[in-house]
């Protein structure tokens, strides 16, 4: 690699206003030596951070650098040219300026699959990030509702959804980059789920992460079942986190789930293959929104995980983990295990659901472990997800 050519193409250096070319010309050697020591090329540095003197990143500056990892771009710089880092595929974390201007074609083409962009909110950096489908830190509250139902005193009494409710708010507390503020209720009514719902996430702005979690009862279509024996319907479901503003994630432990996400009543009524019900995921819960509302998804803004297809049942049983043992759902179990927490012994774990190994639990992958793994428990509960094979987003992230 020819490094004079890199370094042409890497920045330029603002001197605008300084009157001493002697200055000027010391800025730059600066620069230069800092871009020697940080980024040295052919020894393979992890991290880069972008000297102070630097405002614009050349096309393809870094382009196949693939051991790097971090890149700290400062503020003062307005300008990413195309390619800059594309091909660098060990790079998870990239922190733009609120100075930043432009942003060129492909600048993160084929980089790190879990690429964590850093911004301020209201950026440029920010808008481009979400526009552009990779997750985003924009000054992010991360705010999660997790709620269990035991039914107590009815004939349809649970044991797990207590325990389902405290594993997932221990596993979304321990995150680091995604720190939840978590709010755990259980035996809501139906219109306590919906009046919780708003109150938790009232504050959330267009960056943040709102997650609702759900463990008790369903009824066919998807309908969550307050302590009450009240319903709320996937329509009133989507009605109230409609006013919620930013990403929104919805993961369901109970019967018939799969009611949320699949295309309608029909298909349960049909008793299509399961691969049918599978692409005809914008349905009850999101065929209700139309054209108008897919183009929301597509941008991003809801998550969901149904521990069952809409005709199944999703079980609850006692799980052993070494010598300690608790009822809990199995989808639950595996969903928090696969993301660092064993929900039977509450302690951490290995994050079992990070495929290859870079230390990120992504959606999809958060999915796949959990659906495994409750599978292998009970052969008639297959989970569904939305959207299919979503890698880019992690709102499991330590």
């Amino acid at each position: 690699m020819d490094i004079r050519k890199k370094f042409a193409g890497i920045a330029r250096i603002s001197c605008g206003g300084i009157r001493d070319w002697k200055e000027t010309l010391i800025r730059s050697i600066l620069a230069v030596l800092a871009l020697l020591q940080i980024c040295a090329w052919d020894v393979k540095a992890e991290t880069v951070m972008i000297p102070a003197e630097i405002t614009e990143i050349h096309e393809e500056a870094f382009a196949g650098c693939t051991s790097v990892e971090s890149v700290y771009i400062p503020e003062g710089v307005t300008r990413i040219g195309a390619g800059a880092f594309a091909g660098c595929t060990a790079l998870r974390e990239i922190q733009f300026p609120h100075t930043l201007e432009e942003i060129g074609e492909d600048a993160l083409k084929e980089c790190g699959e879990c690429l964590l962009v850093t911004c301020t909110s209201g950026s440029m950096a920010a808008s481009w990030a979400a526009a552009n489908g990779f997750d985003w830190n924009a000054d992010t509250v991360c705010r999660a509702l997790s709620i269990g139902q035991t039914y107590t005193q009815t004939s349809y009494a649970l044991v797990g959804p207590v325990n389902d409710m405290h594993a997932v708010a221990f596993c979304l507390r321990r995150m680091n980059v995604n720190n939840y503020m978590v709010t755990e209720k259980t035996n809501l009514t139906a219109q306590e789920i919906l009046d919780t719902i708003r109150t938790t996430f009232a504050d959330a702005g267009e960056n943040d992460i709102s997650l609702l979690y759900f463990s008790g009862h369903g009824e066919m279509g998807g309908a969550l079942l307050g302590s009450d024996l009240a319903t709320v319907s996937p329509q009133e479901l989507r009605n109230c986190l409609n006013s919620v503003p930013g990403r929104k994630v919805v993961i369901v432990d109970a019967c018939y789930s799969g009611g949320l996400l699949e295309e309608d009543e029909v298909s349960v009524a049909e008793n299509i293959s399961q691969e049918d019900e599978k692409a005809a995921f914008l349905s009850d819960f999101l065929h209700a929104f139309t054209i108008r509302s897919r183009a929301l998804y597509e941008t991003g803004k809801y998550f969901i995980m149904a521990s069952c297809c809409a005709a199944e049942k999703s079980e609850e049983a006692y799980i052993k983990s070494g010598s300690a043992g608790r009822y809990m759902g199995y989808f639950t179990y595996a969903l928090c295990e696969g993301c660092g927490w064993n929900g039977v012994t509450y302690r951490e774990c290995e994050m079992l659901a990070d495929q290859n190994g870079d230390g990120v639990s992504t959606f999809a992958e958060a999915y796949s472990y959990a659906y495994d793994w409750a599978l292998s428990e009970n052969n008639g509960q297959h989970a569904v997800v939305y959207p299919e094979d979503c890698r880019w987003f992690s709102p499991f992230r330590k």
